[in-house]
Parts: C-alpha cells; structure tokens; sequence
C-alpha cells in the first residue's frame, strides 16, 4: 500500500495574506518520521526564496486519526490558527468538496506534474482540479531478524505462508518475543495491512457493488490473517495485536520483541 502526504493550502489566514515583511505562515503536519532536520532545511530553503516569510512548523500526534479530527474540527469552524496543511490522500476529496482546500491547479503547471508518480497526482485530482501537491510517498516494508534466521537455518520469507511457518518455528523456540508485529488497530494502519494482503495474494479492492472478498485468492487474504494472530498464531498476542498502531510497533519494548514487522521506511536508520 502506497501512502502520498500533501502539501496543502488551507484556509489562509490574514496573518499570512499580509504579504508583507515579516509574515509568518503555520505549517501544520504529522509527526515527522527519522531525523526532522531533513524538513528544516526545505523550509530554510523555502524562506531564503521567499523573502519576509517566516514558517513556524507545528507538529500534530502521530495517529492520522487524530489528524483528521484536528483538521476537520479546525477547519469547520474557519479557524484562522494555521495556513498550510499535510494530509493523507483519502482525505483530500473529502476536504475538497467541504471548501476546506484552496484550488492549486495553477501552482503545479501540467508538465511539471511528470516529475511525480501518476498515483499521487491522482490522488490530489478532485473534479479535474489540484487541491495538493504531493510531498512524499510510503510503503509497507518487512523487518525481521537476521540472526534468528541465521540461526535457526531459515530463509527471508518471500510469501506470507513462509512468513508464518518462519515465524511459529523461531516463537515456538524462543522466550518473549513476537513472530510478526503489524497493525491490527481498527484504523487506516489495519486497512493498509490488509490491502497488502489481498494486492500481494492477487486480489483486488472492493469496487463497483462488491463489499467482499469473492475470488479464491481474495478470500485467502483474511485466512492468512487469521493464521497470523489466531490460536497458535505468528504473534502469539492475539488481543494485544487488534489494539496496535504504528508508534506501538516503531517505539518502545514491543518493537524490539519482534521476529519480525511490517512497517514504513521510516524505520532504515539514516546515514
């Protein structure tokens, strides 16, 4: 699953309408991933070509859910407390049909748009109209243990079968640790797992009526599911995987009982 964050224009402020020396516009975003000094130097850059505007980054919690709860509150109420906006791209239809987003079409001229992916300038298409630009994309990647591996004469698991009979086999001979970390939150975290899941086995997306899986491979997406956190499963944590979330599995002792985990590429360490 293929994740695009916005740079979006909200509803503007008359602080940063002024234009004049200055200025200072909010740049309101979600918690950054690895080191923020990478976001510090575009914004550095930014105010250099841009003379008499300062940015002020004011960082949101990391859970997209309390995002979109911030944003929508916010910008219902027309509220003048910041100017720019990341947002996930499910949102921006959303977001652009409420009035909420300015229209940026002219900001991004046509053949500038080839040096983005297709994907997420579509995803910031609402009505033949460009209510974003796209500031990054992320994808589920596998972490796992290559000492346990090495030890216990496995290979990397290149199916989600052989990641589940890799993963009993090392929890069944190990003391606490987790065969397969992942977010079982009932929130988008869930939902980009279990995309992975159906796209990887060859199914695809419910659409056009369909609201269930009906295809045999479809249907053996949520059965790897089940083998992942049912009795005797890779995680061995049935209730404690339906309540993680990303920061769970990225931060803290939990991460680091994993034989292995699905998360971004946040988690490759920098340089």
């Amino acid at each position: 699953m293929v994740f695009s964050f916005l740079f979006v224009l909200g509803c503007t402020s008359d602080r940063a309408q002024q234009g004049t020396a200055g200025t200072t516009s909010v740049f309101k975003h979600g918690k950054i991933a690895g080191d923020p000094a990478g976001l510090r130097k575009l914004l550095d850059r930014f105010e250099q070509e841009s003379p008499g505007i300062h940015v002020k980054d004011e960082t949101l919690p990391a859970s997209t859910d309390e995002q979109h709860q911030f944003y929508a509150i916010n910008l219902d109420s027309r509220s003048a407390d910041f100017d720019v906006l990341s947002l996930d791209v499910i949102w921006v239809p959303e977001f652009a049909r409420a009035g909420w987003l300015r229209d940026v079409t002219a900001v991004l001229a046509q053949e500038e748009r080839h040096a983005f992916f297709s994907g997420p300038i579509e995803a910031v298409t609402y009505e033949g109209r460009l209510f974003a630009v796209p500031w990054y994309i992320d994808a589920g990647l596998l972490y796992y243990r290559s000492d346990l591996l090495k030890k216990y004469g496995r290979p990397v698991p290149r199916t989600w079968q052989e990641l589940v009979s890799t993963a009993r086999e090392i929890t069944a001979a190990e003391r606490n640790l987790y065969g397969f970390l992942w977010q079982g939150k009932e929130n988008e975290g869930l939902g980009c797992n279990v995309f992975e899941l159906l796209w990887s086995n060859g199914g695809a997306a419910p659409e056009n009526g369909r609201t269930a899986p009906e295809t045999r491979q479809e249907i053996g997406a949520p059965r790897c599911v089940g083998e992942l956190i049912g009795q005797n499963g890779a995680t061995a944590h049935p209730r404690g995987t339906a309540a993680l979330c990303v920061e769970h599995i990225r931060t803290g002792k939990l991460g680091r009982q994993g034989q292995s985990r699905r998360r971004g590429p946040a988690c490759i360490p920098g340089p």
